[in-house]
């Protein structure tokens, strides 16, 4: 009992500051993302406090910081404008079961298998969605015509851009000046938790009259903010809630799976993937049913946590309970913060979403995965999140497979006991120019032998080889056969005995060697002693004078 005691009271005082730090930043920006997402800023708040708890209390990761996050408030924006606001509590808890079952039935690892260009282009579409529905909170413009898409409320602010309040529109380029000023020259700091009193004071000062100009505040957006973290909704269940619950529940797997491995790249630890999911479905059930909304790890709150010294758990549920406190303390106050700085916040938030660095390595390195970022950032705009995110991972499923048809090889040519050519690659045939009387092919299949690429194989030695006498099949860098590929060595084997050629077999891994008992040609190449553990031996007994591990 004292060492329990000992060790709460030592995981206190280590954790308390990372907590109160976190805290700080999270009551603007949970109110900020609340807003964005169609909802009162009170479900931003009891996200943060009872999905953050519970989280604490299930979840695996010591850092990762669960709450209300900005990659959810496109899907969720677009759920209240369809269903009410009233109906986001009840996707958080449908949500929530998802990803149990998802838990449950061990599907989190595909839904890793997300390819990280869909995730850059999904992210890009979050930042462009949160950056222009505060637009008409930056310029003032209020009485605007609610449109069911989101390009159509774009027109409509820039339509209306001349009514645009030069007093809002000025608060709000200085707000969104700090923020980049204090990333800038103080980046340990959080611009939120400094720009958030600041703010409060200048609308406080304008409704009391004391200042030439008006700023909406927040109290007269929600005139009627009464903090209640017990409050249980009025929860009801559509078939229509289902698409966008499992939106959620696809986008908050992810993030949280990304914000727990961004932590433990920090700390050099390792978190429990299965246990996480377990604790942010459970998470996402106890938010709804107090009120909330989805939540999801976020990894720039996860990110300051670790920063400010947080050693364990603790830190995450003593940052729930302290949003508790502090918005039941000053949430008073904050019905003075003008509508402007929230906008800033959000904005500056969404640029920050959007890492340049990645998309230049998209581009640099792959300029298909690129375009598919770009694809599936376009269609989650136009359309919707979830058929941008299949979109995107069907088009690179296609392009992988594509890539995978084309035959992966290492062709090395030798005469009179020379190399004369060497070819890496899986390309066109018509790239393979092969000496009519070449004595010796060695002929590397890397990678898999299957039924997307097998035939590609069959054909570039049946086409491009058989004019060498020997041909040497290296296997060493197969990881991978099938039936399909099988069949196709055979086809290999048989070709070249039908010639008067020579194969030989190289490099066999005992797993493939396995498969290859099946093979009535491979068994007969195994009986004539065809068969060597490496190339070198190979071209020794043919009378070259090698040595190495090849």
């Amino acid at each position: 009992m004292q060492t329990f005691k000992t060790n709460f009271f030592t995981q206190l005082k280590q954790n308390w500051k990372s907590a109160l730090t976190v805290a700080l930043v999270s009551i603007p920006l949970s109110i900020s993302i609340a807003i964005a997402s169609g909802a009162s800023p009170l479900n931003g708040i009891i996200t943060a406090v009872w999905g953050g708890l519970i989280a604490a209390l299930f979840s695996a990761s010591k850092f990762n910081i669960v709450g209300p996050a900005g990659a959810l408030t496109a899907i969720l924006a677009a759920a209240a404008l369809q269903f009410g606001p009233a109906a986001l509590s009840s996707i958080a808890i449908i949500a929530g079961i998802i990803i149990i079952i998802a838990w449950a039935l061990r599907l989190d690892k595909y839904i890793t298998y997300i390819p990280s260009s869909v995730i850059h282009g999904f992210t890009l579409s979050v930042a462009i969605v949160i950056g222009f529905n505060q637009l008409n909170f930056a310029f003032g413009l209020t009485n605007l015509t609610k449109h069911a898409g989101f390009l159509s409320n774009v027109l409509e602010t820039f339509s209306h851009i001349q009514l645009a309040s030069p007093a809002i529109t000025g608060f709000f380029i200085f707000s969104l000046a700090f923020l980049f000023a204090m990333l800038k020259f103080f980046p340990k700091l959080p611009g939120a938790v400094l720009l958030a009193p600041i703010a409060i004071a200048v609308g406080y000062f304008a409704q009391k009259g004391s200042l030439p100009f008006d700023l909406i505040t927040l109290g007269e957006v929600f005139p009627n903010l009464k903090l209640s973290i017990f409050s249980i909704p009025d929860l009801v269940f559509a078939n229509s809630y289902v698409l966008p619950a499992a939106t959620v529940a696809l986008v908050a797997i992810l993030e949280t799976i990304l914000s727990a491995k961004i932590a433990d790249r920090m700390t050099k630890t390792k978190h429990d993937q299965r246990k996480e999911i377990l604790g942010l479905g459970l998470a996402n059930i106890g938010s709804g049913f107090f009120g909330g909304l989805p939540a999801t790890g976020v990894f720039v709150r996860t990110s300051l946590n670790v920063r400010s010294g947080a050693t364990s758990k603790m830190s995450q549920g003593m940052n729930a309970l302290m949003v508790a406190i502090i918005s039941i303390v000053l949430l008073s106050a904050f019905n003075y913060m003008p509508m402007a700085g929230i906008a800033a916040i959000l904005i500056f938030a969404a640029i920050r979403m959007v890492e340049v660095k990645h998309f230049k390595r998209l581009y640099a390195c792959d300029k298909t995965a690129f375009a598919v970022a770009i694809i599936v950032a376009a269609i989650s705009v136009y359309e919707d999140a979830m058929i941008g995110i299949l979109v995107g991972t069907t088009i690179s499923l296609i392009i992988l497979i594509e890539r995978m048809s084309k035959g992966q090889f290492e062709l090395v040519v030798n005469k009179d006991k020379k190399i004369i050519n060497r070819i890496i690659g899986g390309e066109a045939d018509h790239k393979l120019e092969i000496a009519p009387d070449a004595h010796v092919c060695v002929y590397s299949i890397k990678g898999h032998l299957t039924y997307a690429n097998a035939h590609v194989h069959v054909h570039r030695i049946e086409k491009t080889l058989f004019g060498c006498n020997i041909i040497v099949l290296r296997l060493r860098e197969l990881v991978y056969v099938d039936v399909d590929g099988i069949e196709a060595l055979d086809d290999i084997l048989a070709a070249i005995s039908k010639k008067g050629g020579r194969a030989i077999i190289t490099g066999i891994s005992p797993l493939i060697a396995k498969q290859l008992k099946h093979s009535h040609d491979f068994t007969r190449i195994v009986e004539s002693g065809d068969v060597f553990d490496r190339s070198h031996q190979a071209l020794n007994a043919l009378g070259y004078e090698l040595s190495g591990n090849n």
